[in-house]
């Protein structure tokens, strides 16, 4: 009868479909629509959680629940529907379950054993905070009005225990300046909560300390931890073995030069920041490595101790550097594309070009080119009408170091050119610049990173002013389209009055600098990180005067621009910009703005509600028809911009190998509200010869536009293709009963629309 017995309950058993829970307890789970003998894990809910919060305790443990994507959800609904057709050719259902099959690394399942070492994190990450009684255990329930299974955690911290003692073995020799300077690196302190994590973090920085202090030897122990159970306080012994502190011995380099020319002896010694003599130093090691690199002319270089030359001594350690070298010479015909640095507009064409990477032996570059460009190109794309076409002929030569002064390393740069170019469709100029910068590049522990000293010097001709002129007079209806015609011509007028009166050698010359801090993790699709560019601009002329050597332009510039990246998770990104602009123009009646120095807001990388150059603040209508209507508006600029933009970017996750779930993987949508508007349309009252209007204060804030839109990102090498749908929210030029878009006839029917290439920031 016993064997009887045992023999029906084991059967009862196998038939039943049960999942268990973590304290032995078994409850029928809600199966997964993908399997149903899985069950998915629906929620994750910490219970009893104080000191930290549920965020915190996520990034220490992978419980997830399943989160299905819009592809994902969209493929189910239907392949849900279509199953219960009776009609639908089973073809058709195979396909859809092979395309959710592709995505199936979006759900979780209930594994007892994964759960389990998923808790024992949690426990351990207690423990290492000082909880050392804390308790972890894990309920898995069903709630069928929702139809998800949820797993409980449930966490009882107890008390956390403090540090009672901290004992350093093997530092008390070390010299009084290195010791005083490690007593400033200790993180811990007696009375302090035990925190293993910080722990770690001080005995990894005190090591690297000596490290870059001349202790080529120095390792330690894992920390000793006693506990003290009565009192609940921790002990920590800490031991360092540092060894005998070490030189740079003789340090020699060997090239591989794989048949390329070798780069002079003494350009690869400034590189190095490893002197023999000096204390070892693994940073500095690391600095130059990053300094070879960056000359562009190997593809790979090593610094290692070596005795095969040299042998090491009592106190030093020779070290060899081992270069590599690239290929120094290419040819190329092709399409190109660049970006402008603050206003990331991007511009393309057709380029042949040479480049030799090591011309002189310094490994200085030169790189002769002849180009057909399509300025801004994203706007060109959404109108052509808009489109600046030029040809450019010009040559880039790097200097990649000059001097250093203590840690910033100064290069050189010199990059002359000649163009002819639209600035309107019956203006042309032809332009020879020669641009002269110094490029400072600064360690990465400092806020600016990179800086620049720049000199400019330019020649700009109109070509055909006066036909341009000419042509729109023609087209002018009215007196009052005459005049303003004149009052639009006056900056590109006063350039071809002096060009004719004074033949100068150059039209324009200006002093400047630029300054870079940079912290993004990625420079085109950033997840986290930071990015400032400050710059302003003098011409030598507000020193001199007008004369045909210095130029005529009078005006001082300022521009600075801030963006900032927060990863919400590994998904979602936020980004915020911020950018000002700002020209003071004096003796504006003979001087003259160079176009690309204007402000222009609106377009892909502005304000998105707007057409590029489109949007600005004015109190004075024009009564411009026509091609003096256009150019006033596409190619008239301002001197103050304002702009700022909130962007919210989300990823789709990556949901298999498949070639589906890859491409879906690169596409993103984003949110984003964007503010802001130029001010001082460069246009003189004609009689006043001044901006022909006049703000309060308060317009500066008044006067922005809103603009609320919507876009699709699909991610490439150099930065995502976009697509934006932007609806202008808020229009300050409107009349007061219009300004808002909820209150306008075409509401929502009024967007504009933008396709460019890498974000909008």
């Amino acid at each position: 009868m016993y064997k009887l017995f045992s023999y029906i309950l084991i059967i009862l058993l196998c038939c039943i479909n049960v999942y268990p829970q973590s304290n032995g307890s078994k409850t029928e789970l809600i199966p997964s629509p993908f399997d149903k003998s899985l069950a998915e894990i629906g929620k994750i809910e910490y219970i009893g959680n104080k000191t930290f919060t549920d965020e915190e305790l996520n990034k220490i443990n992978n419980l997830r629940p399943s989160e299905r994507n819009v592809f994902h959800r969209i493929f189910q609904y239907y392949l849900n529907e279509i199953s219960q057709n009776r009609a639908t050719p089973p073809p058709l259902i195979d396909a859809f379950k092979m395309s959710i099959n592709t995505m199936v690394n979006e759900l979780r399942f209930y594994e007892p054993i994964r759960v389990k070492d998923e808790i024992d994190k949690i426990k351990n990450f207690y423990e290492q905070k000082g909880f050392h009684n804390a308790s972890v255990r894990y309920t898995i329930e069903p709630d069928y009005k929702k139809m998800i299974n949820i797993i409980k955690v449930f966490i009882e911290e107890n008390d956390r225990w403090k540090i009672s003692n901290i004992k350093y073995i093997g530092l008390d020799s070390l010299p009084d300046d290195i010791k005083e300077r490690t007593n400033k690196l200790k993180l811990l302190k007696i009375g302090d909560y035990f925190d293993e994590i910080i722990l770690t973090q001080e005995v990894v920085l005190l090591n690297r300390f000596l490290l870059d202090n001349g202790y080529f030897y120095t390792k330690f122990e894992i920390p000793l931890v006693t506990i003290d159970t009565l009192k609940k306080q921790d002990s920590i012994t800490i031991i360092f073995h540092t060894g005998k502190r070490q030189r740079f011995g003789e340090i020699y380099i060997v090239d591989k030069k794989n048949g390329q020319q070798s780069v002079g002896y003494n350009m690869k010694l400034a590189q190095l920041e490893i002197k023999k003599g000096d204390w070892y130093s693994l940073s500095k090691i690391n600095r130059s490595l990053s300094n070879l690199l960056s000359l562009g002319t190997f593809d790979f270089v090593s610094i290692d101790t070596s005795t095969a030359v040299y042998p090491k001594t009592d106190t030093s350690i020779p070290f060899k550097v081992e270069l590599q070298y690239r290929k120094q010479q290419e040819y190329g015909i092709g399409i190109f594309s660049n970006r402008t640095v603050i206003d990331n507009y991007l511009n393309g064409g057709i380029e042949a070009s040479y480049i030799h990477r090591n011309i002189f032996g310094s490994a200085q570059v030169l790189n002769p080119y002849a180009r057909f460009v399509i300025q801004n190109m994203s706007e060109a794309l959404y109108d052509r009408s808009k489109a600046l076409f030029e040809f450019q002929i010009g040559v880039n030569f790097a200097q990649p170091l000059l001097w250093t002064i203590d840690v910033s390393r100064i290069g050189l740069t010199v990059q002359p050119l000649y163009s002819v170019r639209t600035v309107y469709n019956q203006l042309r100029i032809n332009t020879f610049s020669l641009p002269i910068k110094f490029p400072v590049s600064q360690p990465k522990f400092t806020y600016i990173h990179n800086f620049s000293v720049d000199f400019n010097f330019e020649r700009e001709l109109p070509l055909n002013f006066s036909d341009a002129k000419k042509r729109m007079l023609e087209n002018a209806t009215t007196r009052e389209d005459s005049v303003r015609v004149e009052e639009i011509s006056n900056i590109y007028g006063n350039l071809d009055e002096f060009v004719r009166t004074k033949n100068p050698i150059f039209t324009s010359t200006s002093f400047g600098m630029s300054l870079i801090s940079d912290t993004r993790d990625n420079p085109f699709s950033p997840n986290s990180g930071h990015f400032a560019i400050y710059s302003f601009e003098l011409p030598f002329s507000a020193f001199t005067g007008t004369n045909s050597i210095l130029g005529n332009n009078k005006f001082l510039r300022f521009q600075l621009a801030n963006y900032w990246f927060w990863g919400l998770n590994n998904q979602l990104v936020l980004a915020l910009k911020q950018r000002e602009g700002f020209i003071y123009w004096w003796n504006k009646a003979e001087s003259f703005i160079p176009f690309e120095k204007q402000f222009f807001a609106g377009g892909a990388n502005s304000v998105r509600g707007w057409p590029s150059r489109r949007l600005r603040y004015t109190k004075r209508e024009l009564n411009l028809t026509g091609s003096a209507y256009d150019y006033a508006v596409n190619f008239v600029g301002n001197s103050i911009l304002i702009e700022g933009s909130l962007e919210l970017r989300y990823r789709f996750a990556s949901t298999g190998s498949g070639l589906i779930a890859e491409q879906i993987a690169n596409f993103g949508i984003t949110g984003f509200l964007d503010w802001g508007n130029a001010f001082n349309w460069l246009l003189l009252d004609d009689n006043t010869k001044d901006y022909i209007d006049k703000y309060n204060w308060w317009e500066f804030g008044t006067g922005l536009a809103l603009a609320l839109g919507l876009g699709l990102r699909y991610e490439t090498p150099v930065g995502p293709f976009r697509i934006d749908f932007a609806w202008p929210l808020y229009d300050p030029n409107r009349k007061s009963s219009d300004k808002f878009i909820f209150n306008r006839r075409d509401g929502l029917s009024a967007f504009t629309f933008h396709v460019g290439l890498g974000h909008s920031y």
